[in-house]
């Protein structure tokens, strides 16, 4: 946890719906008039886009969801030093020809090293911000750590198309990179989410069986979205006035509700804003 600048951090597997919910808290950040960096988890890993395609052909392939493929020691090293001086050093993965143009570097590399300007709040979203092993404790440095994991159908389903239509992957080539990553999956990205402060779910309301033949996502009118608190963690929100406010949401049991998913953007405001608050005004 940090001592004088707070960091936030959603953990999950890619096509999880991170983004979606990263917009949300910058939403909330420029609301309460709170400057904040955004940090990307691409930007830790190990190999470019090249290497990596090379690995996967190599007998003892690992994926992007195994540490080994991270740069996780520097990536720690970033939380502990923004949180005493709100500042640190990270880099750019390059994802598109804009990211390429912007930092002059070839897609699928990095930028180089430099240092972030200084901000109140480091906000990051990737795939091990709730990692530790006997050498790093990622999810000690963090002062609130948030999963999102939809059922495991609707993730494939998410991911699959994420892929087809931001990174121009066939459907084959997508589906052939679920396979391989499922034994590091659930290894090194479900045992996060039992040491978060809160969980995100999205569950379908519509028939996900085979998420190898559905045509598209379910919209947002078609799933409830489950919202987990952990007992004596970090977040402190009464649940039950959560239900007041967002019309729609229902406990679930003592610790979680669930609400419509046209409702994601409203919930997570009402439930997350106070606790920004909190954090920020400890930074006074």
């Amino acid at each position: 946890m940090s001592q004088n600048f707070p960091i936030i951090a959603l953990t999950g597997a890619s096509g999880a719906g991170k983004t979606t919910v990263k917009k949300i808290f910058q939403k909330i950040f420029d609301t309460q008039g709170i400057k904040v960096q955004f940090i990307e988890g691409d930007s830790f890993h190990r190999f470019t886009r090249q290497e990596m395609e090379q690995n996967e052909e190599a007998p003892q392939a690992i994926t992007h969801f195994n540490p080994e493929a991270n740069l996780l020691g520097e990536l720690e090293d970033l939380f502990a030093t923004f949180s005493l001086s709100g500042t640190g050093k990270t880099r750019h993965y390059i994802h598109s020809e804009e990211d390429s143009v912007a930092h002059k570097t070839k897609i699928g590399h990095f930028s180089a090293w430099k240092q972030i300007a200084p901000a109140d709040f480091l906000f990051y979203d990737g795939l091990h911000a709730g990692h530790i092993d006997e050498n790093i404790n990622i999810a000690k440095k963090v002062d609130l750590l948030i999963g999102v994991a939809p059922i495991i159908n609707l993730e494939w389903i998410q991911k699959i198309e994420r892929d087809k239509l931001v990174r121009g992957y066939t459907e084959r080539n997508a589906v052939e990179m679920i396979k391989r990553r499922l034994p590091d999956y659930i290894k090194f990205i479900c045992p996060q989410f039992s040491r978060t402060d809160a969980n995100i779910q999205r569950v379908p309301l519509v028939d996900t069986s085979n998420p190898f033949s559905a045509e598209s996502i379910p919209r947002d009118s078609e799933s409830l979205f489950i919202f987990e608190i952990k007992e004596s963690r970090r977040l402190a929100v009464n649940l039950e006035e959560v239900c007041e406010k967002v019309p729609g949401s229902f406990l679930t049991s003592q610790n979680s509700l669930a609400s419509p998913g046209t409702s994601l953007d409203k919930l997570l405001v009402t439930i997350f804003t106070p606790t920004i608050n909190r954090l920020a005004s400890s930074n006074l």
